[in-house]
């Protein structure tokens, strides 16, 4: 099922919270932050809500952890960040490479325009709402391993 870029509220909470309480599968998530800081909220937060983590302070290295974890399931990314490439050309890129690759983009500044996001892609404004995170990485995990 496919659907346009998605935010994190609205409808698509309520079916988020629909779904608590099902089990969730064990999953691998990368997080893309260089805010040292920001990166250790992010990887809490994913280890907290159940799921393992591989890391990278820019799309370089997110291209490299990719090659070394084909198994990723999620990308978690910020937009701003140093290097050729910034949160969204990255999600582009390792979905192309990952086409089933669950994707969450969060920015502490402004709001994605239109076409910034992949499909099927999360945008989470920072600071994150933990519950609604840990909802959205249960339902991307089991997103990504069912294709």
């Amino acid at each position: 099922m496919t659907h346009p870029s998605t935010r994190l509220e609205g409808d698509l909470a309520k079916v988020l919270y629909a779904g608590a309480g099902s089990p969730k599968s064990v999953g691998m998530v990368l997080v893309v932050e260089d805010d040292l800081m920001q990166r250790v909220s992010a990887i809490l937060a994913v280890e907290d809500a159940g799921y393992s983590t591989v890391i990278a302070s820019n799309a370089g290295e997110a291209l490299e952890v990719l090659a070394e974890h084909p198994e990723i399931d999620v990308l978690f990314t910020d937009v701003e960040m140093p290097g050729l490439m910034n949160g969204f050309e990255l999600a582009a890129e390792m979905r192309r490479r990952l086409p089933n690759l669950g994707i969450v983009i969060a920015s502490g500044g402004s709001e994605p325009d239109p076409g910034d996001l992949p499909v099927d892609a999360l945008f989470v404004s920072k600071p994150y709402e933990m519950q609604l995170l840990t909802l959205a990485l249960t339902e991307l995990v089991a997103n990504a391993r069912h294709h």
